[in-house]
């Protein structure tokens, strides 16, 4: 009698198996591929765009132009006026009698003459204000006369840190102008007109004193001027310096 022997089932090999095998792995290595490779694209993207806004933005301060006159703006504390330096002639000498900008923070004389100017005189500070040209205005048809303090702008411009403001002269009164023929509150005007347009060239702030210290005659308020008709009175230097701290430029 033969014995038959029951043969072991063996397992079928079957190439759909291994093609799947291939097909699911090489799904998953495609997939952690492209995701580091997106990842490190946004990283790089995103670094790229960071340094094109920085580009920008050096861009827009660069070509930034102030607008002028200075509008009213939100008011700084008497604390500002410790770091700024003030160079003008000897009829504000009332703004440190009167306490508002300490003495060492202005340079004044009535010699003064834009041509005078230089960067020696000038220490570093937040910001430096010209009010200058009373010995100037006879000249003021050749705007030449601002050359010199071109040249101080653009020193102190250099250094980046020192905000310039060109500040109107103050208009005479009529005692002063009958006093002194050479001068006339219609060459200041013709002056600060200059001055205005020398600030809009050179980019810097001008501020309009004159206006706020005008009256309906085209002269000095009678208020603002003690009896000799030059020096003002105690309100009108507090109101300068009330002034400058509302019309910081941006």
């Amino acid at each position: 009698m033969k014995v038959h022997q029951k043969e072991k089932k063996r397992a079928k090999f079957r190439v759909s198996f291994i093609f799947l095998f291939i097909i699911l792995s090489f799904t998953v290595c495609f997939y952690f591929y492209m995701k580091g490779d997106f990842d490190a694209s946004k990283s790089a993207s995103a670094g790229n765009d960071e340094s094109v806004l920085a580009v920008f933005d050096n861009f827009k301060d660069s070509e930034k132009k102030v607008i002028n006159p200075v509008q009213k703006s939100k008011p700084k504390d008497k604390s500002y006026f410790k770091d700024i330096f003030f160079i003008g002639d000897n009829r504000m000498s009332g703004m440190y009698n009167y306490g508002i900008i300490a003495q060492e923070n202005m340079l004044l004389s009535d010699s003064l003459s834009v041509s005078d100017i230089n960067n020696d005189s000038i220490p570093e500070c937040k910001a430096v204000y010209f009010m200058i040209g009373m010995n100037d205005i006879d000249k003021i048809e050749d705007e030449s006369v601002f050359d010199n303090l071109g040249n101080v702008i653009d020193a102190l411009t250099e250094k980046g840190k020192t905000d310039i403001y060109l500040v109107s002269l103050l208009p005479v009164s009529a005692k002063y102008e009958s006093d002194n023929p050479g001068v006339s509150n219609t060459m200041i005007d013709s002056y600060n007109s200059a001055f205005l347009r020398f600030a809009n060239s050179k980019n810097v702030y001008y501020l309009d004193l004159n206006t706020m210290f005008v009256g309906n005659d085209g002269k000095l308020q009678e208020s603002k001027t003690e009896a000799n008709g030059v020096r003002l009175t105690k309100n009108a230097y507090e109101e300068i310096g009330d002034y400058i701290l509302n019309h910081i430029g941006e």
